[in-house]
Formats: C-alpha cells, sequence, structure tokens
C-alpha cells in the first residue's frame, strides 16, 4: 500500500497555541509533490482564530495565519499500513493579538481593587490597542497517516512553530505548539505501481 503519491492534498483542521494568545481552532491544506520514494516538497496553509469576552468595549480578537514550504519524509511501515510523516518548513506567518495598554490596565486594577462606582461603564468606554505582525515562520511536525486506500490517507500531526517578528509583536514570545487531523488524497502514479 503507497503512503504517498505523486501528488498530494491534504484537508485539515488545527489546534494551535501562539504564545501567552489564547488557544486557537482553524484548519488549512496543504499541496505537495513527490519528488524521490518518500520524499516530497509542499506548500502548507494553516489559519487559526479565537476570541474572548472582556470588560472593554470589544472582544478580545486572536488570529494566526501561516503559509509554509518545505519537506517531508514518509517512512512506511507496511505491516501496520501506517506512514510516520515528518516535515520541516520555512515561511510566512501573520498574527492579531488584542490587548489593553498599560494605562487601561492600571485604571483596570484600580477601579477593582476600590470598587469605584460605575466602574464597568468606564471600562466599556476604554478601548483595547490591536496589535499585529508579520514575518518570517518556522516549523516542524511529525505523525502518523493510515494508509487506508490508494488514494487517501487519513493522518494526525504535532509540532511546534516559532515566528520571528520586528514590529508590533516584537516583544512577544510567538512560539507554540500545534495538532492537525485530517485526509490526504492522492493523484498521479503510486510507488508501487513503479
Amino acid at each position: 500500500m503507497p503512503a504517498a503519491a505523486g501528488y498530494y492534498a491534504d484537508l485539515s483542521g488545527a489546534y494551535i497555541s501562539v504564545g501567552k494568545s489564547k488557544q486557537q481552532l482553524g484548519g488549512g491544506g496543504a499541496l505537495g509533490i513527490t519528488i524521490i520514494d518518500n520524499f516530497s516538497m509542499l506548500y502548507r496553509g494553516i489559519y487559526t482564530t479565537a476570541s474572548r469576552s472582556s470588560l472593554y468595549s470589544e472582544k478580545l480578537q486572536f488570529n494566526h495565519m501561516t503559509h509554509h514550504v518545505g519537506f517531508e519524509y514518509v517512512l512506511d511501515i507496511p505491516v501496520a499500513r501506517l506512514g510516520w510523516r515528518n516535515s520541516f518548513m520555512l515561511g510566512y506567518s501573520y498574527t492579531r493579538m488584542d490587548e489593553a495598554d498599560r494605562e487601561t490596565r492600571f485604571l483596570e486594577f484600580y477601579f477593582l481593587r476600590y470598587s469605584v462606582p460605575n466602574w464597568v461603564r468606564v471600562m466599556n468606554m476604554l478601548r483595547l490597542s490591536h496589535k499585529r505582525d508579520g514575518g518570517l515562520a518556522l516549523a516542524l511536525w511529525t505523525g502518523i497517516q493510515v494508509n487506508a486506500l490508494p488514494f487517501l490517507a487519513p493522518f494526525a500531526d504535532i509540532g511546534i512553530h516559532k515566528s520571528f517578528y520586528f514590529r508590533e509583536l516584537s516583544f512577544r514570545e510567538i512560539i507554540g505548539f500545534h495538532f492537525m487531523f485530517g485526509i490526504r488524497f492522492m493523484f498521479g502514479k503510486s510507488r508501487d505501481e513503479n
């Protein structure tokens, strides 16, 4: 049973953490081409989002988007009809992270501590800081795919990612983990036909 084909496409759901922001849910996809047996080049894109209510005039919003290109190696385990996937990827990421500025956080602390009348109304008038940044991103992945059919393989991957930002989020440590699950669709001539 082949673990990959000449060309393939992934559809997946994603769960990630991004530094100190809220854990996020989303999805993505990948397109790849096999270079030699078990070794391929691929593009992978992921978009995740999360929000939570706050005392301010808006909800806190968190978004993370990545576009990676890289290499993947799939070690076939024919006895179990499995493939062990490993990839290294480099690309671009974009992150949005809402937070209150220092002055707003001070006012919140003051109102809560001293029970100032109507503090909720005052907090609702304060705005959040919408911090956004984009830059270089690295990611490492490993996982298992089930070679159910010659053209279809469910999979689950885990990994880590790191983003390098130099503007609004340069002070943040944008590093985290990700978990993805999905289905790989394979096209073209499979390896066991060679």
